[in-house]
């Protein structure tokens, strides 16, 4: 199928920020298009839940086309995709990431907030913003996760904006920061939990925090896109539906 990129305005952009984001009503039936928005693949699942068997995937940006069966998926062809991982308004990704209104985005627990600082003026009582699909999946992540271990998997970033997405590759540089406009966390898909690069760490490679998100966190749809060990973050998870 030939997809016709559109020109966007800048007030196109911004209901497509909303689109991705929101949690907006819609009736079972309704036609859905749009496009994966992460630079990761999303999980094509057998049933619309994220606890469904994994039955395929779609590729980054790849356009999708299907019918609204409740408030939060949509059946394919093969299967159900998240909502939450469809953009619907405008292939131009980087005129979209990291300039999402917050207004569109659902706040996360602040009982999730790391203690401590770390950079750009972050604190313990700072409000993080997630896409509102993701952030219904992490609450019930975070319930799990505290029945396990008697606390919360507590969180330092989640959705960047682009002037902290630029601060952020100044100090940093690539490949440990995403160039501008390219990162999941633009488009409020994606978690950091707990900074470590210490092995053994809670979030650390081996560390009880990330052996247990590794192994639960596809039933909440977040997965870690880094290979076991390697010096990819393994704190970083996706909302990949």
């Amino acid at each position: 199928m030939n997809i016709v990129k559109k020109t966007v305005t800048s007030a196109a952009v911004a209901v497509a920020a909303l689109s991705v984001a929101q949690v907006a009503p819609a009736n079972a039936g309704t036609s859905i298009r749009g496009w994966v928005a992460g630079d990761r693949s999303a999980n094509v699942r057998s049933a619309p839940s994220t606890t469904a068997r994994v039955v395929g995937h779609r590729g980054s940006h790849s356009f999708v086309s299907g019918t609204l069966v409740n408030g939060s998926w949509i059946k394919v062809p093969g299967g159900y995709i998240n909502r939450g991982v469809i953009e619907s308004q405008s292939t131009r990704f980087r005129t979209v990431n990291g300039r999402l209104s917050t207004s569109t985005l659902c706040p996360v627990n602040k009982q999730f907030n790391s203690p401590g600082s770390v950079g750009y003026g972050y604190t313990k009582n700072t409000q993080r913003y997630l896409n509102c699909y993701a952030n219904q999946q992490l609450n019930s992540l975070e319930a799990a996760y505290k029945k396990q271990f008697g606390h919360y998997a507590l969180i330092d970033l989640t959705y960047r904006p682009v002037a902290e997405k630029r601060y952020w590759f100044r100090v940093f540089g690539a490949p440990r920061a995403a160039v501008p406009g390219t990162s999941n966390h633009g488009m409020a898909v994606a978690i950091d939990f707990r900074e470590t690069d210490c092995r053994g760490e809670e979030f650390g490679w081996g560390g009880a925090g990330n052996r247990w998100l590794r192994i639960n966190g596809g039933r909440y749809g977040f997965v870690n896109p880094f290979r076991y060990g390697t010096a990819g973050e393994s704190y970083h998870f996706n909302f990949v539906g």
